[in-house]
């Protein structure tokens, strides 16, 4: 792997078209394409598989989510949640809870993650990422493109933090704050994110001026807090539901799983690949950050950290199991540092995009398959 070159380490910018309509058309573009991609694997799985869109919405924790949603503004259906639910954020049933006022609910827990992965995308271009990086973020990785195609959270969180880090890079942290409290709803790294940029405002603007946005990230999870407390006597009621759950030492899935590779040899591929990504974005955000002292790069580089240390030392037995899914929290910060070397060929984004299309359509097949294999008792 070679170094990059003093135009690859250049703060990522729209070289062939430096003008704000050509990134917002640019922006335009890939969201359409996000959203085409995962609409198409949903048309054909569905189609392949006979399923219906409320089965496909049921997929992975999707009933869960929506069991959530439909307890949402009810404090007796709230508590009557059982323990395994309660394990997961109302930030995104919230978001499936506002959509279904015009579309079924198993509709509308499906459609909010799909725009949510077009806002994604077109969100990482309005922060400046260079058209490549962008057209990637469309259409890889495969773990990507599947859970922003079925009803799962990875979508809206991204499209949450994405969000409120352009926010903040336009000077506006109270509001960045909010926006990144409502993306820690949705998924608790959320408030890693907020930490990645908050910790560097400190240093450059002091304490004083940066409780605000630490006041402002604190209003939602802070009101879910005391919600929660209230319902089921316990402010912290998803961490312990989840250790009731799936309580392992940490590291201790990931290192039974790649130590015994033949048993699921695609699995360790994945997280294989997924833990490779996430180590080259590193080394890429690092080398920017020492070539151009730009601190975002830093915030970047602190997000990707983060969140990896985090998922790795997560004490859960899932953790070799779901880590492609779960590193997809840290996607954006990945391709930036990437970028340098990602192959600027049409050719190879289609191909990424065909890739994660093919594995996806192969995932929901089983899937389905086994669901229906499960609805009929066979």
């Amino acid at each position: 792997m070679s170094s990059p070159t003093p135009d690859d380490v250049a703060p990522i910018a729209f070289a062939r078209d430096p003008t704000a309509r050509g990134a917002t058309r640019c922006g335009a573009s890939f969201a359409a394409l996000a959203i085409g991609l995962r609409v198409a694997l949903m048309a054909a799985a569905l189609g392949l598989a006979g399923a219906s869109a409320a089965e496909l919405a049921s997929l992975h924790d999707g009933r869960s989510y929506q069991t959530i949603a439909e307890a949402l503004g009810s404090a007796e259906q709230l508590r009557g949640l059982p323990a395994e639910v309660r394990r997961l954020g109302p930030g995104y049933p919230a978001l499936a809870r506002a959509a279904a006022v015009a579309l079924p609910l198993p509709l509308a827990a499906l459609v909010v993650p799909v725009l949510a992965a077009g806002a994604a995308v077109w969100l990482l271009s309005a922060l400046g990422a260079s058209r490549w990086t962008v057209a990637y973020f469309a259409v890889f990785t495969p773990s990507w493109v599947l859970f922003s195609g079925t009803a799962m959270s990875e979508a809206p969180f991204l499209a949450l933090s994405l969000a409120g880090v352009l926010l903040w890079r336009r000077d506006r942290p109270v509001w960045s704050g909010l926006v990144l409290g409502g993306a820690t709803l949705v998924r608790p790294v959320g408030a890693l994110v907020f930490a990645s940029h908050w910790l560097l405002s400190r240093r450059r603007r002091g304490v004083r001026a940066s409780i605000p946005a630490l006041v402002a990230f604190a209003v939602l999870p802070g009101a879910w807090a005391v919600a929660s407390w209230w319902l089921w006597g316990n402010p912290l009621q998803q961490p312990a539901s989840y250790i009731a759950k799936d309580l392992s030492w940490p590291l201790h899935s990931l290192l039974v799983g790649l130590g015994q590779p033949w048993h699921d040899p695609l699995k360790a591929g994945q997280v294989v690949l997924a833990l490779g990504l996430a180590f080259l974005g590193a080394i890429g955000l690092r080398r920017r950050w020492q070539a151009t002292g730009d601190p975002e790069r830093l915030a970047e580089g602190a997000w990707l950290v983060s969140h990896v240390c985090f998922y790795l030392l997560l004490p859960s037995s899932w953790v070799f199991e779901c880590l492609p899914r779960f590193l997809v929290s840290c996607l954006p910060p990945i391709l930036l540092g990437l970028e340098p070397w990602l192959p600027r060929r049409r050719a190879a984004v289609v191909a990424a995009g065909a890739g994660s299309l093919a594995l996806g359509l192969i995932w929901n097949l089983r899937a389905l398959d086994a669901l229906q294999r499960l609805g009929t008792g066979s």
